[in-house]
C-alpha cells in the first residue's frame, strides 16, 4: 500500500519506500524517522527509478536504504524487501559483514528466478541502536560519506571501470564476455547491453559480462554530536564536487537537515542545467542523517 504525504513524495506504508510523484526536476523533500530526504527525477510522473527507503528497525539495527535504478523500476519497486531480508539477516554485530552479502544474494536470486526489469546501485546504512555505531554496504556508483568534525572520515567506493580494482576483477575471469566502451561495461551478446556501475543489484543479463551483485562493506565506526551521514546517488555528484557538497551543508536539527537536502538537490538540478542544457539532469536522490544527538521528530 502506499501513502502519499504532504509533501508530495510516495511513501509505501510501513517501512517507507520514498519515490519521486512530481514533475520532471521538481524538487520534493520530506523528514522522516530522522533522516531529511530530497529527490527528482526525469522520467516523467511516476516513472522516476531512484529510491529512498527510511529507516526501519529489527530492535538491534536500523536499516537505510538508497537505490539508483536504471532500465525500468522493476528493482527498485521492491526496495522494501532488500530492506526487509537485512532486518531478517542481521541481528548481531557478529553477523555483520556476512548478513549482507547474504541478504543481497538471497535478492539477486530472486531478480534472477522471477526476470525483474533493469538495475539498480545499492547504499545500505545499518545504525545500531544500542550505540549508534554505523556501518556501510554498498554496490555501484551511487556514494556515501561519513563526516566528522566537517570532514570526510569514511566515504564509500565507486564501483565503475574507473575503479583499477574492479577492472582487475572482471579482467581476471575468462569467463566474462564483456567489452569496455566510454566508461561502460558492454555485454558482447548484442541484447543485454550496457552498464555504467559493475556492481549493483538487479541487471541479470549483464552478469556472463562481469556485473556484480556483491556489496563491498565497512566496518562498524563510532558516532559523535555532530557527526553526520550523506547518502546520494551518481545525480548529486556527478555536477558537485565533495568539497561543494560539504560547503553547502549544515547540520544539527531536523529543519536544518531538510534545508540543506533541499538545497543540495535543487543545487544538483541547476548543475546538470548549467553543464549540459535545461531540462537535462540525471534523477537525484539524497538522504542526511545524524545519528547521535538529533531528535526523530516529524516535520
Amino acid at each position: 500500500m502506499r501513502l502519499c504525504l504532504p509533501a508530495c513524495l510516495c511513501v509505501c506504508a510501513g517501512a517507507g519506500a520514498v519515490e519521486s510523484t512530481r514533475r520532471n526536476n521538481e524538487v520534493q523533500s520530506l523528514y522522516s524517522s530522522g533522516a531529511a530526504i530530497a529527490v527528482t527525477q526525469n522520467k516523467g510522473l511516476k516513472r522516476g527509478e531512484d529510491v529512498v527507503v527510511t529507516p526501519e528497525s529489527n530492535g538491534v539495527f536500523n536499516v537505510t536504504l538508497l537505490m539508483d535504478g536504471h532500465g525500468g523500476q522493476g528493482i527498485m519497486k521492491r526496495s522494501l524487501d532488500l530492506q526487509q531480508g537485512l532486518l531478517n539477516a542481521c541481528r548481531v554485530a557478529a553477523d555483520w559483514p556476512k548478513c549482507a552479502r547474504e541478504a543481497v544474494q538471497n535478492f539477486q536470486d530472486r531478480a534472477r528466478q522471477m526476470q525483474y526489469r533493469g538495475g539498480a546501485t545499492l547504499l545500505a546504512l545499518l545504525t545500531e541502536e544500542r550505540s549508534s555505531r554505523v556501518a556501510f554496504a554498498w554496490a555501484g556508483d551511487s556514494m556515501a560519506i561519513l563526516v566528522k568534525q566537517g570532514r570526510t572520515a569514511f566515504r564509500t567506493s565507486l564501483h565503475t571501470t574507473e575503479l583499477e580494482s574492479e577492472v582487475q576483477r572482471i579482467r581476471g575471469h575468462p569467463e566474462y564476455k564483456y567489452e569496455f566502451h566510454d566508461g561502460y561495461l558492454c555485454s558482447t551478446d548484442p541484447g543485454a547491453g550496457c552498464v555504467m556501475p559493475t556492481r549493483g543489484l538487479g541487471d541479470v543479463d549483464l552478469e556472463p559480462a562481469g556485473f556484480l551483485a556483491v556489496p563491498d562493506t565497512s566496518e562498524f565506526m563510532d558516532l559523535a554530536p555532530g557527526d553526520f551521514v550523506l547518502m546520494a546517488s551518481d545525480g548529486l555528484w556527478d555536477v558537485l564536487s565533495e568539497e561543494e557538497v560539504l560547503a553547502r551543508t549544515q547540520v544539527g536539527s531536523p529543519e536544518k537537515n531538510l534545508a540543506t537536502a533541499e538545497a543540495l538537490a535543487e543545487a544538483a538540478v541547476q548543475g546538470w542545467a548549467r553543464r549540459y542544457g535545461p531540462g537535462e539532469a540525471d534523477d537525484v536522490s539524497l538522504l542526511l542523517c545524524q545519528p547521535v544527538g538529533e531528535e526523530k521528530a516529524e516535520l
